[in-house]
This record gives structure tokens, sequence and C-alpha cells, in this order.
């Protein structure tokens, strides 16, 4: 029947209205989800770019203190080599001895009166003791500048060790960045490939829905059709039927005349009859 058709053509249609809908919508979910997701891939491409910067930097900074390491352990090494030869010359001298033979020398030399030979011996005595204690001054500014440059390349090897740290900190949240943008973009394909499927379905739908309406006008269309004709047969009947009726009047109302002519009884029911319009 066409009127069950119709019925079911609207249900089928309301269905294929709500996949319709669903389809759409989860593709503009995706869509979104796609846009959020390339957002993060170049957010985090910027932010590797920053890092490599401060990578590159850091990198020059820790080479420049290595460098610099280097040539202090390599002067260090110059300074350890002379003040080694300068100990072992003086290795066996009691410092403070001398220091004591010294004072005694130039106190006899200013107060005695000592013939030209002896203040000779006694000046060029002197002369060696000072030279010794030169040497001895040498060595003592050797170890301090030794001990200051060796702090020195404590301090500069801290400084490069803290920027190597810093280098493996950088490059390693780079390397996490660079799993993070391959990780979002395997999900990003995957939601592309689901944004596709969702709108092919999108489309699929779309169609079924205008075949299917078209199928229901074209139902609907018919329907009235029949509709009509329907009526036009139902009138064609009840004309039918009126004039039945009215013939099955006209006859007893001239069966009633008969009766009046030929003097016979009438009803009520005879009497209402004639009442009536033909």
């Amino acid at each position: 029947m066409i009127s069950q058709d119709v019925t079911n053509l609207r249900k089928e249609l309301n269905k294929i209205s709500e996949d319709k809908e669903t389809a759409f919508k989860k593709k503009e979910d995706l869509k979104k989800t796609v846009f959020e997701q390339i957002k993060n891939i170049k957010d985090l491409i910027k932010k590797n770019t920053d890092l490599r910067n401060s990578l590159n930097q850091t990198r020059q900074q820790r080479d420049l203190l290595n460098s610099k390491t280097k040539l202090l352990v390599q002067s260090i090494k110059k300074l350890n080599e002379q003040n080694k030869d300068s100990l072992s010359k003086l290795k066996s001298v009691n410092l403070n001895l001398l220091r004591n033979k010294l004072n005694k020398l130039e106190t006899r030399l200013e107060t005695e009166a000592l013939k030209f030979e002896k203040e000779k011996q006694l000046t060029e005595e002197i002369k060696n003791i000072k030279k010794i204690l030169k040497e001895f001054k040498v060595v003592e500014d050797l170890s301090k500048e030794i001990k200051t440059l060796s702090k020195t390349i404590d301090d500069t090897k801290r400084q490069a060790d803290n920027f190597h740290k810093k280098f493996q900190e950088l490059n390693q949240e780079i390397n996490i960045n660079y799993s993070k943008i391959k990780e979002i973009s395997n999900r990003l394909m995957e939601v592309k490939k689901n944004q596709e499927q969702s709108f092919a379905e999108f489309i699929n739908q779309k169609q079924k829905f205008s075949e299917v309406s078209r199928q229901l006008t074209s139902k609907l269309d018919d329907l009235k059709e029949q509709s009509i004709k329907v009526n036009e047969e139902k009138k064609k009947i009840n004309e039918i039927k009126e004039k039945q009726k009215h013939e099955m009047l006209q006859e007893k109302q001239k069966n009633i005349e008969l009766k009046l002519k030929s003097g016979q009884k009438i009803t009520t029911e005879d009497l209402l009859i004639l009442r009536e319009d033909l």
C-alpha cells in the first residue's frame, strides 16, 4: 500500500537524517582536532627552534670554557715544571737559617772594622745568600701563581660542566619534543583518515537522503492522486445511491397515489413518503 510505503519512507528518511547529522558532527569535531594538533606541532617546532638557538649558544660557551681550561692546564704544567726545577735546587736549603745568617753578616759588615779581603768575602757571601733568597721568592711567587691558576682551572671546569649539563638537558628536551611531534603527526594522519571517512559517510548519507526524499515525494504525489481518485469514486457511488433512492421514492409515491385513486386506506408512513421531495 502506498500509505504504508510513505510511512516506511518517512521513518527511513528520519533515520538517514540522524545518521547524516552524526557524520557531519563527527567530521566537524575531527576538523577541530586536526586544527588543534597542527597548532600543537607548530608550537613544538617553534619551541624547538628556540631551544636549538639556546643549545648552540650553550655549546659555544662550553667549548670556549673547555678551550680556556686546556690553555690553563698547559700553563700550570709549565709553571709546575719551573717550580719543580727551582725546588730541586733549593731542596737542601733552610730558609730561616739562611735569613738569620744574612742578618748577621749584614750586621757584622755594618758594625765591624774589617779588612778589605774579609769585607770582600762577606759582601760576596751576602750576595750569594740574597741570590738564593731571590730564587726562593721566585718559587713562592710561582707557588702562589700555581695556586691561583689551579683555582681558576677548577672554576672554569665547573662552569664548563654546568654548561655541558645544560647542553645535555636542552638536547634531551629537543629530542622529547621531536618524539612528541612524531607522535602527534602519526595521530594527525589517523585523524585525517577518519575525517575523510566521516566526510565520505556524510556525502553518502546526504545522497541517500536526497534519494529517499525523492521517493517520498513521488509516493506522496501518488497518494494524493490516489486520494483524488478515491474521492471521485465515492462521489460517483453517492450519486448512484441518490439516484436509486430517488427512483425508489418515485415508485413508492406512484403506488400510494394509485391507492388513493382506488380508495384504499393509506398509512402514516405513506403520508410521510408523499411529503418527501423528489
